[in-house]
């Protein structure tokens, strides 16, 4: 399975099935009705405790889990082992989705570096000295211009970090855990040795 508890044992998932069925209320004609804030609650409780073995979005895990409660639900059947297997169904469907190839654009408050590319895995990050390529140079204008921010800065290196992803929310997670990476090899690679004191204190 590609989804499990967080610390085996410390957390009883039935009793988190067991809340969610007195949120959950049925009438005669079979009509369901739900306690909006508790039953966000629920679902907020079930994030903290459940072990995603890839690396998702919190949009896209509250997603994933929300289609499994959904069929919980449904169907009645609070077991927790049932409850597991639902969300790891609804886990390998989001990630059966076609990949598609995100960029996220940055800058770095420095003017010239000895590299233009980094590979971090399937991911790139790929370093411009004036300006973005003309196709991301464009839009960035464009929401430039809409947003009233100002244009880019003098003296700021052009960062683009290529991902591939199945949706927005994961790509963006993704590509800023790579800007990161880069921004601080970059500090280690840039600032003398004296200046980085690891974590001791001096006076």
């Amino acid at each position: 399975m590609l989804i499990s508890i967080k610390s085996k044992g410390k957390y009883n998932i039935q009793s988190i099935l067991d809340k969610l069925k007195k949120v959950k209320t049925y009438d005669n004609g079979g009509i369901d009705f739900y306690s909006a804030f508790d039953c966000e609650h629920v679902i907020w409780m079930f994030l903290s405790i459940l072990d995603f073995k890839v690396n998702l979005a919190p949009s896209s895990k509250k997603k994933i889990l929300s289609k499994a409660i959904s069929k919980i639900l449904n169907t009645r059947e609070f077991e927790s082992e049932n409850f597991l297997k639902l969300i790891d169904e609804s886990l390998k469907n989001h990630l059966r989705k076609k990949e598609k190839t995100f960029f996220l654009l940055g800058t770095l408050s420095i003017n010239n570096l000895p590299l233009r590319k980094i590979n971090f895995g399937e991911s790139d990050a790929k370093i411009y000295k004036k300006c973005f390529p003309k196709p991301l140079a464009n839009n960035r204008k464009d929401f430039l211009i809409n947003n009233r921010f100002d244009n880019d800065i003098p003296g700021y290196l052009k960062i683009v970090v290529q991902v591939k992803s199945k949706n927005f929310e994961d790509a963006f997670l993704e590509g800023i855990e790579k800007f990161e990476i880069l921004r601080s090899l970059l500090c280690l690679m840039l600032n003398k040795s004296t200046e980085i004191r690891y974590g001791v204190s001096t006076p």
